[in-house]
């Protein structure tokens, strides 16, 4: 299995032939999916199609987990499903207050052609279109339900080869990462000697100046001093989380949210491994760890 991206988009078209003879309805739908750290769905449905939404959203909820899903269906109607008509009632209203206003005096004496008439709101008018059948409708509702699934199946389809994509990069990524913390760990042991060996060249010049230190104290401080050097640790944590990276970038199920978190926990291990490096090139590696943990965290903000 392979990661799957929040990012997708399709549509597509579709039209069921009514029980009504020489009557058609025809829709498109178009899916968008963009990141979130959460899933919400947000439908746009026409005009008594609104009841529809339930089924829709279970359809949708069994494929797509995480993310912000905007479904579209526009009815598509045909230019010979469109009748016009001119209210000839109002029209002549309209011209004979336009008379007798000229008459009057109170306008000039221009004459009103048809293209102004036919610019006056409410002189063309759309015929209302004939009530759907309830076998009309169940036929409709029932088309455009299995059309929605197919247009999911495409939008899942676009985030999986999005996620392919995305897991070659993150898996390189990781890698990086993980070469970091072993080059961290070479260099961490061999800079252990160098340093056990400074600190027992310190122990012996206190002990030489006949300080009044007890060894109890003495004993406090050293462990004090070797456990503030030691990034060993550190590294441990780095190379275990990234090993779980790892594992999660092939798990089957959404791992999105739990990326997420360990490069909380990497991020946090880089800064300790920083603050407590006395070495240049330690505190440089943690520095270039830092860098990738977030480079590593912005790709993952696309993932379910």
């Amino acid at each position: 299995m392979t990661l799957e991206s929040m990012t997708g988009y399709s549509v597509s078209e579709g039209g069921v032939i009514l029980d009504t003879p020489g009557k058609t309805w025809q829709w498109s739908w178009e899916l968008r999916s963009v990141n979130s750290k959460g899933f919400d769905l947000r439908f746009r449905l026409p005009s008594g199609r609104e009841l529809l939404e339930p089924s829709l959203k279970k359809n949708i909820i069994s494929s797509v987990k995480r993310g912000t899903i905007t479904a579209i269906l526009e009815k598509k109607s045909a230019s010979s499903e469109k009748k016009f008509m001119v209210n000839e009632s109002f029209l002549q209203q309209i011209q004979e207050i336009h008379e007798r206003l000229k008459l009057e005096g109170t306008i000039d004496g221009s004459t009103l052609t048809l293209d102004k008439l036919l610019m006056v709101p409410g002189v063309i008018e759309v015929e209302k279109t004939e009530e759907l059948s309830n076998a009309d409708n169940e036929l409709i509702n029932a088309a455009i339900i299995d059309d929605f699934k197919n247009t999911v199946g495409r939008l899942t389809a676009m985030r999986c080869a999005e996620g392919r994509k995305l897991s070659i990069i993150l898996e390189a990524q990781r890698k990086e990462l993980s070469d970091l913390c072993t080059e961290a760990r070479i260099l961490a042991n061999a800079s252990k000697h160098k340093y056990r060996d400074q600190l027992k060249n310190q122990i012996s010049s206190i002990l030489e100046a006949d300080l009044t230190i007890s060894e109890d104290r003495l004993a406090q401080e050293v462990a004090i001093i070797i456990t503030k050097l030691d990034v060993s640790e550190e590294i441990d944590r780095l190379s275990l989380h990234l090993e779980t990276c790892k594992e999660l970038l092939n798990s089957s199920i959404p791992v999105g949210r739990q990326l997420d978190f360990i490069c909380q926990e990497l991020n946090r291990e880089a800064n300790t491994l920083c603050s407590k490096s006395n070495h240049s090139r330690l505190t440089a590696i943690g520095i270039d760890l830092k860098v990738g943990i977030e480079k590593f965290r912005e790709q993952i903000q696309n993932i379910q």
